[in-house]
């Protein structure tokens, strides 16, 4: 059905929501169909059209370093180059629109899916997302940027309301949604499953209208996540054009609601204009073809470069890089069967996969090898392997070993249930460095993990490589022998134990609510605030060579603000580095805000980061620019963003723990602010101070009765006749997807926090609103 012509009532309603899981009906006078995939760090286009999901079968494509890697990097231009390579690869396969970057705030360590997400912090997550954007879209392919908001857990994400003061929500978990935004316009925002202050994400008016495209300019296209749409009229109202994935589900009572309500009709016309507006962004299509051969070499050998920029070297006593290795053992059964990728949506069927074994073989590098560990049965010892690992390693001079987090602990749908790596291989890290003191470990894991044994039983060097991507092998290799420099900085900090975090107490909350009560106090800035000594703070990195870094300076000392905040003219931080080593270095120079005004405030927040490339002996002048709304705060009582008078201190640091240099700033502000001296931003512990942050009394969870359309399986399965019934409904959910292996693993993991509305939504017309409205009607009889 095309929007061209005169359209019937029918089809303007069906236009606003998918053809099938991964298309959108025909929009424009050419009746395109534009296509959407999965694309946080590949292009996973599923082979066989979109009438299915499945995550099994798709074309082969480069499979990047994921968003932890990438965004260790700080590099703004490598970002770029990433997403211009994604960007290509979608056109070849066919795709309109890439589903990315994920840029959700890494509020606990925990969180299965941290993988695909970039920083803790907003400004970097913001910065380096409009860098993707940016570099997608140059190619002529659209960008999304997901998950708006406040998503930063797996557990309950379908049912979960977050619930946070208002300052909070907009300094934290918004403004990198926010810087994205305004840096990079990208074509589609994809809003999230979970509920923020006791409305649904997708029903949120205030999230998707007031503040993304009234305050912040948004004119693109707002998407759900897949069967993430609360009812559908009222959704549309709030701001969510488009529901995917598509299915007839919702027609006849939006098509009812529309011509009964005229708030209903204008906000259908309002969305089928904005189809059309992406519809016209659209390029030609041409049915793929497949990537070609040159442009795989091409983005494999950008992946590798990647993965090392993003390759976090947090210690080493002088073995990196290797010189003179003498006999080499490699241990760990990620050396030959790499973990490169994380689980879920965005696993990407690689187009090519270099394992470091293979990437020694490439360079004819004799060495012994021994797995060590059972990757696939992470709770087990073996003690044969440990015992052939020990072997190895008594009788080769230097040792590279290889550990991390199994595949199934970081997941899509599922949160980690440990800090720690598996026991397995710290009593492997142990065994090995006690009889070889050259033992060079190598983590490959998306999200930080339990560091203590690093000044326990310390190897001779650890470098942190996260998941990095098909290409990772030869990464290694190359930072090995400093073909490479491992010259990332940690984006998010490493606590020494969990019980650090502020917001520990209080992750994931249970099925209905999580309370974020730590307020501003996550990653860096509760270490910062505390005093607490981090296992390594946010920023660090140890990279290769030296460097001196002199001459600093401000290019000015006062701060006005202007009528608009991001008009503000800021300072910049001029630092002088002089490469002291005899190998080229990269340095990142950091830029954080130390307030004295009258605020409550963390102790430090970054405002501003550069990263720069020094050849031996070469000085460089780095210049870093504050970002322009640095200064302002956000007041709840006035609602609106206010810029304080008084001082603050410019803190120029090798990472959050290091500074090097202090300057202040007079910032002759406009406003008296009210309700932002309140300490109680930096997280709360009772009752009545998180109701006075909140400015309301605590919300009271939904109960699980009476059931409605919202409920969720696991609920639903606390009635005796739901025994009876739910297998059934599952059985025809999971006849529809049509698929098997890890689509249906993922399929069952989300169908038991499902809400019976995103059940009905991705059952393809097998459960319609009659049938689920009658079973709720018994259900509800029952006990």
């Amino acid at each position: 059905m095309s929007t061209a012509g005169r359209p019937t009532p029918e089809s303007r309603v069906r236009t606003v929501a998918g053809e099938n899981f991964w298309n959108t009906m025909p929009l424009g006078p050419d009746g395109v169909r534009v296509v959407m995939t999965d694309g946080p760090h590949g292009v996973r286009r599923q082979v066989g059209g979109g009438d299915a999901l499945d995550l099994d079968d798709a074309y082969p494509a480069t499979c990047f370093p994921t968003a932890s890697a990438l965004a260790s990097s700080w590099d703004r231009d490598l970002l770029g180059r990433v997403g211009a390579a994604l960007g290509a690869e979608a056109a070849a396969l066919g795709v309109h629109v890439l589903l990315g970057p994920g840029m959700n705030i890494k509020r606990h360590p925990l969180c299965g899916r941290n993988f695909e997400y970039l920083s803790e912090d907003p400004l970097v997550s913001g910065t380096l997302a409009a860098s993707l954007v940016r570099g997608i879209q140059s190619t002529g392919i659209g960008a999304t940027l997901k998950h708006f908001a406040v998503n930063n857990q797996e557990s309950f994400r379908y049912s979960v309301d977050a619930v946070l003061d208002e300052r909070t929500l907009r300094e934290l978990y918004l403004r990198g949604f926010e810087i994205a935004v305004r840096e990079s316009e990208p074509w589609m925002v994809m809003c999230s499953y979970n509920s923020i202050n006791g409305t649904t994400a997708s029903c949120n008016r205030t999230l998707l209208t007031t503040i993304l495209r009234e305050e912040w300019g948004f004119d693109g296209v707002v998407v759900s996540d897949w069967a993430a749409t609360g009812p559908r009229a009222e959704a549309l109202k709030a701001g969510l054009d488009l529901e995917m994935p598509g299915s007839e589900l919702n027609t006849g009572e939006l098509l009812r609601d529309s011509e009964r309500d005229a708030a209903t009709a204008f906000a259908l016309d309002r969305s089928l204009a904005r189809l059309e507006s992406l519809a016209a962004k659209v390029s030609t299509y041409v049915e793929h073809t497949g990537i070609d051969a040159e442009i795989i070499a091409e983005h494999d050998a950008l992946a590798a470069e990647a993965a090392a920029g993003g390759a976090v070297l947090l210690a080493n006593d002088g073995i990196l890089p290797i010189d003179d290795y003498g006999s080499l053992g490699v241990i760990g059964e990620f050396a030959e069967s790499p973990r490169y990728q994380g689980a879920g949506s965005s696993r990407i069927n690689s187009a090519r996969l270099t394992s470091l074994r293979d990437a020694l073989g490439e360079r004819d590098i004799a060495h012994l090898f021994a797995p060590g560990y059972d990757a696939a049965r992470p709770g087990s010892r073996d003690e044969r392997k440990l015992a052939e690992a020990v072997a190895v390693a008594r009788g080769c001079e230097t040792v590279v070993l290889v550990a991390g987090l199994p595949a199934a602990a970081e997941s899509e749908g599922v949160d980690r249930t440990s800090f720690a790596l598996p026991q397995q291989q710290l009593d492997l890290i142990e065994a090995v460095t006690s009889v070889n003191s050259r033992t060079i470990v190598f983590l490959c894991n998306g999200s930080p993990v339990d560091l203590e044994w690093v000044s326990t039983t310390p190897p001779a060097a650890v470098v942190e490589a996260y998941l990095g991507g098909q290409a990772s092998g030869r990464a290694i290799v190359n930072i090995l022998f400093g073909d490479a420099e491992p010259s990332g900085r940690l984006a998010e900090f490493v606590p020494e134990r969990l019980s650090d975090l502020r917001a520990d107490p209080w992750f994931p909350g249970s099925i209905r609510q999580v309370q974020h009560r730590e307020g501003l106090s996550v990653g860096y800035r509760h270490h910062a605030t505390s005093g607490k000594a981090a296992g390594f703070p946010f920023g660090f990195g140890l990279g290769y060579g030296a460097a001196e870094w002199s001459d600093f300076s401000l290019s000015t000392t006062s701060v006005t603000p202007a009528d608009e905040r991001w008009d503000t003219a800021t300072p910049s931080v001029n630092v002088k580095i002089c490469n002291t080593g005899s190998r080229p270095r990269r340095e990142c120079v950091q830029v954080y805000l130390a307030d004295a005004r009258d605020i409550a405030a963390p102790a430090r927040v970054l405002a501003g980061f550069a990263s720069v490339d020094t050849a031996p002996g070469e000085e460089v002048t780095a210049e870093v620019a504050i970002i322009a709304d640095a200064f302002h705060v956000y007041s709840p009582r006035q609602e609106r963003w206010v810029c304080p008078s008084g001082e603050v201190t410019v803190q120029v640091g090798r990472d959050s723990a290091d500074i090097v240099w202090e300057a202040r700033v007079d910032v002759a502000g406009s406003d008296s602010p009210e309700g932002v001296t309140d300490e109680r931003i930096l997280g709360v512990d009772d009752d009545a101070d998180f109701s006075a942050l909140l400015g309301r009394p605590i919300p009271t969870p939904r109960p699980a009765r009476p059931f409605t359309r919202d409920s969720t399986i696991a609920e639903l399965q606390r009635s005796k006749l739901a025994g009876l019934v739910l297998p059934r409904l599952l059985k025809l959910v999971a006849s529809r997807a049509g698929s098997k292996g890890e689509s249906n693993q993922l399929l069952e993991s989300a169908m038991r926090e499902f809400p019976l509305r995103s059940l009905a939504a991705v059952s393809g017309g097998k459960v319609g609103w009659k049938a689920v409205d009658a079973a709720l009607v018994l259900l509800n009889r029952l006990p």
